[in-house]
């Protein structure tokens, strides 16, 4: 298996409204053939510095994260949505159990 985790921090003038599209829209990817788990949510608030929401999708291996980092669902999310909305970034790729 091969996970694919990203965060990010919100733009101060990201709207619940600008959120919940985004969020609409992520909930989509789970349907990708290549995508075994999808899940995303906001910090719980624990801890003071973290980051503001994680994505995190699994797949059989990296060529199936590959396939999902270009397909053209995922591409266009990043673009329109994602990025307007955000202020930081940060992800890692790797092997699980491996």
């Amino acid at each position: 298996m091969f996970r694919h985790c990203v965060m990010f921090r919100w733009k101060p003038e990201t709207t619940a409204a600008q959120k919940a599209t985004l969020f609409a829209a992520l909930d989509g990817l789970v349907n990708l053939e290549v995508v075994r788990a999808f899940a995303h949510g906001p910090d719980a608030g624990l801890r003071e510095g973290n980051w503001d929401h994680v994505v995190v999708a699994d797949f059989d291996d990296s060529a199936g994260y590959q396939v999902y980092a270009a397909h053209p669902q995922h591409v266009q999310i990043i673009q329109t949505l994602l990025m307007p909305a955000i202020a930081d970034r940060a992800a890692v790729q790797y092997a699980i159990g491996g």
